[in-house]
């Protein structure tokens, strides 16, 4: 493994691609490739953590979050979603990804 460890990388459900394409519109220099890369939890990070020399990132889920929903049961369903999907797509990479709530 490499000997970096990145804390609190940011993803996002590809299903709000363009709310998060809004988002960084906002602060983002280019926010059409920001909304690409939070969007892509393996293929481009992978690559970038290889060029970089991160052997592992911890990914935690962006903003707007759970937080945000109001609603008890939208807010639970929200959450579960999130920590489903994130756990099929790094479980391919236990060496390369793990997830925080």
């Amino acid at each position: 493994m490499l000997g970096k460890i990145a804390l609190e990388e940011a993803f996002a459900l590809p299903r709000f691609a363009e709310r998060t394409r809004w988002w960084a519109g906002l602060f983002a220099v280019d926010p059409d490739k920001h909304a690409a890369e939070i969007n892509d939890i393996t293929e481009q990070r992978i690559k970038y953590m290889d060029q970089y020399g991160v052997g592992m990132q911890v990914l935690s889920y962006t903003a707007p979050g759970v937080q945000d929903v109001w609603n008890k049961e939208e807010a639970e369903a929200l959450a579960t979603e999130v920590n489903d999907y994130v756990a099929a797509v790094i479980k391919p990479h236990p060496d390369r990804f793990a997830a925080l709530a």
